[in-house]
């Protein structure tokens, strides 16, 4: 069934995803002699939702992949610190540097959403399904 068909696109991509993050941190480590392996496993797992997503992956240094990883390391900071309008509904009405920062993120990542899928809107064709 389909779900098969699915899951063998999923492996593939893992597959493929998994060469190049090898190829990378050797890159790396020969060049540095030392990597963050969290940048690059998220690159890693980003480019295999990008390719199922998007029918694109990213290159480990394209400024704008790296942009998302570090958007979702803010995500994470302002996330995890919690929120006392969560707690107090009342404090959602006032100035909150946080909030902000949330929404900001939020805006950005659904601007480079937005690129996307404007540019898969320019080059559509119908006999060529990418993703």
């Amino acid at each position: 069934g389909s779900n098969a068909e699915y899951s063998c696109m999923l492996e593939e991509h893992i597959c493929k995803e998994t060469e190049h993050l090898i190829r990378e941190i050797k890159k790396v480590m020969e060049t540095e002699g030392k990597f963050d392996p969290y940048r690059y496993i998220v690159v890693s797992v980003a480019n295999v939702i990008c390719g199922m997503c998007f029918g694109r992956r990213y290159d480990h240094h394209d400024q704008e992949q790296v942009g998302l990883v570090n958007l979702s390391e803010d995500f994470v900071q302002v996330t995890g610190s919690g929120n006392p309008a969560d707690f107090i509904p009342a404090l959602q009405y006032l100035p909150n540097k946080t909030m902000k920062k949330f929404v900001d993120i939020n805006n950005r990542f659904n601007n480079f959403v937005q690129k996307i899928v404007s540019e898969h809107y320019a080059t559509y064709n119908k006999d060529n399904i990418r993703d």
